[in-house]
């Protein structure tokens, strides 16, 4: 969430996963303490999306206001699979990444079949040599 004008706003919104959530990561500030914690700059080379650029966790806040004293925004998990999240505009963007488990084996990438290539290299390497020998031949 990013606020757009001066008024603040707030957001509330719910997605359901086809498979269990595991966990999720944000930047969190808790003044109290003096801890700024910092997930989401860690995670973006991994998980993030490859098409966004994300701006540098050390430059900006991401993160979402979830801590005591002052809960501003809110993630609530009604079940294992969904996520209800709540938001604040604030002077910063509210970002989430939430992680779900993988059911089932990875999806396979079709790799070429270099076997069958093999032989059809050593033809085409064949060729090159024998045509070469007859030009050299021929002069």
């Amino acid at each position: 969430m990013d606020r757009s004008s001066t008024t603040a706003g707030t957001l509330t919104g719910s997605v359901t996963f086809n498979s269990d959530i595991v966990g999720l990561a944000t930047d969190i500030a808790v003044p109290l303490l003096g801890l700024n914690i910092k997930l989401l700059g860690p995670t973006d080379t991994l998980f993030g999306n490859p098409g966004t650029t994300y701006p540098p966790s050390t430059t900006s806040s991401r993160g979402m206001e979830i801590t005591l004293p002052v809960q501003i925004d809110k993630v609530v998990f009604p079940t294992t699979k969904a996520a209800t999240v709540t938001m604040q505009a604030g002077p910063d963007m509210d970002e989430l990444r939430i992680f779900t488990k993988c059911d089932g084996p990875p999806p396979v990438v079709p790799e070429v079949p270099y076997v069958a290539l093999l032989p059809l290299s050593a033809l085409l390497v064949g060729g090159l040599v024998l045509v070469s020998r007859r030009r050299r031949l021929a002069i």
